[in-house]
This record gives C-alpha cells, structure tokens and sequence, in this order.
C-alpha cells in the first residue's frame, strides 16, 4: 500500500480516515460483482419457480424491468470506479452511485413479497421469505463495510415483510412479524461487529504499514542524509588536502635546499603541522566510512613480526623525542606469514603508540606480542600497548571509545586531533572480529589489548617472493632521464610541487591544466606516461580518461600509462580507476621517493618507440621512393592498389580451404609488395602468417588474417590519398 497516494501523504492530519474510507469503498466495489451476480441468481430462480403462479403478470413484468435498470447502474457504477485512475478512485461520486443502487434495490426485493408471496398458498409465501432471508444475509457480506447503508437495506427488506404479513393479517402475522423482528435485529447486530472489527483491524493493519513506511522512510532518509554527509566530508577533504599536499611538496623542496639550522627548524614544524592536520583529515573519513558501513577489509599475506618492528621503529622517533623508552616483546612464536588487512592493523598500532607515547611523560611504552594457540585455519595473536603515562579514571574508561572524546592530558590541560583515533580503533576491530580491552590505573599506566584471529599461510615448497625493483636486485638506481611525462594538475601549489619533484627526478614534463590541451598534446606529441590530478567525485576527469583510451583503440596507438594523484585512497580506489582506464594511483600526501617510485612501476619506456613502428607507411621508405621519381612512386602506388585485394582474397580463399601452398604463395606476394612500399606492419603480420603455418596447429590464423586485411586496408587508404 502506498503511502504517498491519493488521499495525500501520510504525515497530513486525517489520513488514516481518509485511508480507511478509501479501502472500504474499494472493498465495496470489489464485492459489487458478486452481489450483481448474486441478485440475479435469486431473481430467475424465483421467477422460475413462482413466475407461473403470479396473477398480475403486468407488475411481474414491470418488477424485471426496474430489476435490468438497477443492475445497469450497479455495473455502470462498478465499470466506472475499476476503470477510474486511482486519485480519482476516493471521490464521493462512486459512493453515492452504489449508495442509489442499494437504496433501489432495497426497494426492489421489498416489493418482490407483494408481488411473488401469493395470498393463501403457503409454498409461494415460503419460497418469497426465503429468497427475501437470502439475500439479506448476502447483504451482510457486502454492506458490512458501510454500516449506514446495511440498516438502510435491511430497513427497506423489513419494511417489505411487516407491510405484506400486516396486509394478510391472519394467525400467522404476529408470530411472522415478531420473528422477522428477532431475524433482522442479529442481522443487524451481526453486521454491526462485522463491520467495527473489519475496521479494527484495517485501522491496525495500516496504521503498522503506516509505521513501517515512517521506519522505511527515516532510514532511507538517514542513509541519503550519510550518503549526502560522506560526499561532503569526501569534497572538503580532497579540497584541503589538495593545498596540504601542495604545502607538503614545497617543505620537502625546502629541506633538501640548502638551509641553515634555523629555517630547518621552521621548515619541519611547518611540515609536522600538515601532516598532523592530514591527520585529522584522514581520521574524519576514516569514521565517516565506518560509519556509513562502507570501509571494508581486504586480506593479503603479510609478515606479522614484520609489521610489528616497522610500526615501533616509525614511532622511535618520536618517543625518542619525549626520553620514553620505547621496547617491543614480541613472541619467537609469531607465524611468519598470515592472511589479514595490514594496512588497517598497522592504523590500530599507530593510534595506539601515538596515544601512549603522547600522554607518557617519563617511563616507557612497549608493544607485546604473543601466540594465544596456532591451528592449520587459526591464528590467534594477542597484542597490548602498555604504557606509565597518568592513567585513566574509570569513568573516562566509559567513554573514550566514543566518537570525539579524548583523554584528558591533565599534566598538560590540554587535548589532542578530533578525539576519535580510540573510536576508529574499536571500530576496525570489531570489523576483524575483535573487541579492545582496557587495563588502566591513575598514576600508574594504561594497558590497551586484544586478541586478532588471522588465517595461517598454508606452507609450500613455493613461497612468495616479495617484488622489488630492478635497482635493488641489481645494486644500480635505474634513471628516469629521457622520460616524457604529461601532468595535468589544476592546482597551482600541487602543479609546482609536482614539477620540482619531477625536475629533481630529471623527467621530462609538460605541465597543462585542462583536458583540452591534454588531447591536443597527447595527438601531437609522444609521452612515456600521463600523471592526471582528480579525485573519483570528478567526472572530468573520467570522462577523458574514457576519450583517451577510444582514441588509442580508434587510432591503434600504443596505450599510454595514466596515474591518478587523488587524495582518496583505501580499498576499492584502485579498481574504480581501473574501471575508469587508468593504471595506477599516487594518494595525496606524496615525496619525491614515492613518486619516483610509482614512475619505475607504470611508465613505458618503449612507447615513444612503438609509436614510431606502428606507422602505416615508414616514410623513408617512400622519400627514397619518390627520390626515383614520380612516375615510378606512382606505378608502385598502383600496382599495391590493384593487387593487395586480390592477393587477401586469395589468402582468405586459401586459408578456408586448407590449402597451406596456394596461401603461403600469395602470403609472399603480399608481404614483398608491402615491403617495398614501406607497409611495415603489414609485411611483419605476413611474416607471421608465415611463421604459423609453419606449426602444426595453426590456431592464430583467423585473428592474423583479420589484422592483416585491417593493416592492408589502412595501407590502401592512405595511398590514396596521395
């Protein structure tokens, strides 16, 4: 049933009346059938039965009349109302149209015990009160919904028996009459409670579907609204990431500059300032995708001691930077390689030591590790963060899981980021099906544990071997000189960063700022790779993604790599850019480090190459062509024409039929004929024909025919035109 409707919504005032009277009249209609169908059963039976024994046929004859014409209006009413829209459906109209019918029809069947209940013939006053019985307990079935018209009906049927007993006036009319009173009472009665707990239960049924719709409503109106609040959250971050990333970039230019002790210093509080807002970026979308339930984990295999000693190492620095002794006590029995999400456990590790060493002022912070019990599909690692920093009271114990609330650093009286690093804790625990405890006494430390359940890597003669690049298997850094990179960034302090770090790198790079000029100099010009500032809410920026890649396909140029810088990272990124024609994505903060590392990764260095190969014609050729003179460029020029299609049509003939001599006889033709007109790509694919049926089982010779008729009619169209 729906809410929003005909009667109106269903937070206006009056609406489950107006609700109610609408399922009634429809219910009404419904039934309408029926009791047409019904009345007129009665009728002929009653007219087969007694129509003989009436002596004033006339008033018979009048008494159908007025029976067609009431069943005519009953179904031009019922015709009407299933034929009407349904906002037209509650209009009074109808209900007044089967108001009239039953009013008339009451009249009508009030009438028949004049005209069939004949005088001194007990069987044909029998067989008219039966009918007259029959069709008031019908009554009941259809006009319970509308009590008012029921007594009218009934009224009119009683008014009919008492005024033809009354006219016979014999022994049997009190008797008659007092029963017929009794009969029409519990009719009435009957029709009353049937009709008060059909409304009952209507008024019930709807106002539960009413609840459940407000329910349904408030939730889809609470997801749009989380929706609408991760969209925001989502463009505020990239927009202040977007300048962050851009302050980021200059004071790593700065530090590598040369600087005295001084601008150092100011240089590193300006970047510890950013990164500590990135911080609280990160951590507010963080929340916001748990919330909104779509943060996922992903499971990948990784070394848990591994993880452990790089997190405590990252955070020596700073504990270091407080005198806090900072240990790691981890199990001999940790398991060299399991499955889980270690982007999201080396989160939890960092919040919890960066919370531990933050609020310790002397003493230590350590990390302990321990193997709970090991089977071949459980792993069960209990981890604590311990520390001798204040403590926390037991009723801030309560609440410092929460959303943006904080332990209060009363040495210092002050608070540190937005209070939900615990919180995101909790949360991404849970998600690993795991709960935080806390251990903690005022004055005397705190101690932050739980229990993770990872899956053990199945052992193997075949381990993997992690990947590394070319400059650290061999001991030599690979150069990025001579590399063509495109850059398309919008913002000026990331554009500038990006280019120094670039510079630095010794890449070669054009710096453009819309998608125009990014095709044009991709038409124009050959690079090794495109770095495309954007975030996945912008749909620029995928849209030229999707025109780049249709024209590679439409003009069979080489694929050019294509790197997203996007403040946007987690699970998930990767392969909607995938999915929008990219290759890869650089997140937003990033140094020259990470940078030169995503080039070695993604850029093409055979591209440039490719591109100058996959030339129709190699012009060269043609110049010495045309340095023999035009008449003999010419001739060339027709002989291709004239022959190449009949030689691919002999080639195809010969390749349906099987017959490997006839096809390597006109595969050679082609080929030298392509050769000395400079149609490299087309004498490479004959030469491949070649090479194939050379095999026994030459399965790549429909996909190479079809290239080679393509590469030929490329050929032929650009001979053409000359």
């Amino acid at each position: 049933m729906k809410r929003e409707n005909a009667v109106g919504d269903a937070r206006e005032p009056g609406y489950l009346p107006k609700m109610l009277q609408l399922e009634k009249t429809r219910l009404l209609f419904k039934s309408l059938k029926y009791s047409i169908a019904g009345n007129l059963v009665i009728g002929v039976l009653l007219t087969a039965f007694l129509g003989q024994s009436v002596q004033n046929t006339s008033a018979l004859l009048m008494w159908w009349v007025a029976f067609i014409c009431i069943s005519l209006l009953r179904v031009f009413a019922y015709s009407g109302f299933r034929k009407a829209l349904p906002e037209r459906q509650h209009d009074a109209l109808w209900l007044r149209l089967f108001s009239i019918s039953v009013w008339l029809m009451g009249a009508l069947w009030a009438t028949s015990f004049w005209i069939f209940g004949m005088p001194g013939s007990l069987e044909c006053m029998y067989l008219a009160l039966l009918a007259i019985i029959i069709v008031s307990g019908g009554a009941i079935t259809v006009l319970s919904y509308q009590f008012s018209l029921l007594i009218v009906f009934e009224s009119l049927l009683f008014a009919g028996v008492v005024s033809r007993l009354l006219w016979l006036n014999d022994v049997y009319t009190a008797p008659l009459i007092g029963l017929s009173l009794l009969f029409y009472g519990f009719m009435l009665v009957g029709g009353y409670l049937v009709g008060k707990n059909f409304s009952q239960g209507m008024r019930l049924r709807m106002m539960a579907e009413n609840n459940q719709y407000e329910l349904q409503r408030a939730r889809d109106e609470a997801m749009a609204a989380s929706r609408i609040k991760g969209e925001i959250l989502a463009t505020l971050g990239h927009e202040i990431k977007t300048p962050v990333n851009g302050v980021l970039g200059m004071a790593d230019l700065l530090l590598d500059s040369s600087l005295d002790t001084r601008q150092k210093h100011l240089v590193n509080a300006i970047r510890c300032s950013s990164e500590a807002l990135l911080g609280v970026i990160d951590h507010v979308l963080d929340y916001s995708s748990i919330e909104s339930g779509k943060l996922e984990l992903r499971e990948e295999l990784f070394n848990p001691r591994q993880l452990l000693e790089d997190v405590v190492d990252m955070m020596r620095i700073p504990a270091r930077d407080k005198q806090l002794r900072l240990t790691a006590n981890l199990a001999r029995s940790l398991p060299l390689q399991v499955w889980g999400d270690p982007v999201r456990l080396r989160q939890i590790l960092v919040n919890l030591l960066g919370n531990a060493i933050r609020y310790t002022l002397q003493g230590e912070v350590s990390l302990d590790a321990n193997v709970l019990w090991e089977s071949d599909h459980d792993v069960a690692v209990q981890i604590a963060v311990s520390d001798t920093g204040p403590g926390i009271s037991q009723h801030r114990q309560e609440v410092i899981f929460r959303p943006f609330e904080q332990a209060e650093d009363e040495v210092n009286d002050s608070h540190h980021g937005p209070g939900l690093g615990l919180s995101i804790v909790r949360e991404l625990l849970q998600l690993m099906d795991s709960e935080i405890t806390l251990d903690s006494v005022v004055d005397e430390g705190s101690r932050f544990s739980f229990v993770l359940h990872l899956r053990p890597h199945k052992r193997s003669s075949e381990l993997p071997v992690p990947a590394t690049h070319s400059e650290e298997v061999s001991g030599d850094v690979v150069s990025l000189e001579g590399l063509k990179v495109l850059l398309l960034e919008r913002d000026p302090a990331n554009r500038k960063a990006a280019l120094a770090m670039l510079a630095n790198l010794h890449v070669d790079v054009q710096a453009l700022t819309n998608a125009a000029d990014v095709m044009k100099a991709l038409e124009d010009h050959c690079y090794h790779l495109l770095l495309l500032g954007c975030q996945m809410s912008e749909t620029g920026g995928i849209a030229m993604v999707g025109s780049i890649r249709q024209h590679e396909q439409a003009t069979r140029k080489p694929r050019i790599p294509i790197v997203a810088i996007t403040p946007e990272a987690g699970r998930g990124v990767g392969s909607r850019l995938r999915a929008a024609g990219m290759d890869g994505y650089l997140a937003k903060p990033f140094d020259s480090g990470m940078l030169r590392e995503k080039l070695l990764q993604w850029v093409d260095r055979m591209r440039c190459k490719r591109m100058k190969q996959d030339t129709v014609i190699n012009p060269t050729v043609f110049e010495q062509l045309g340095a023999n003179g035009p008449e003999r460029l010419r001739n060339v020029i027709t002989l291709y024409l004239w022959s190449a299609p009949d030689q691919l049509e002999a080639i195809s003939t010969a390749v349906s039929d099987g017959n490997r001599e006839k096809a390597r006889e006109a595969i050679q033709k082609l080929k030298l004929a392509s050769e000395s007109l400079g149609a490299e790509k087309a004498a490479a694919l004959c030469e491949r024909m070649e090479a194939e049926y050379g095999k026994e089982e030459s399965v790549m010779l429909p996909q190479l025919l079809a290239e080679l008729q393509q590469a030929v009619d490329r050929v032929i169209a650009v001979l053409r035109k000359q």
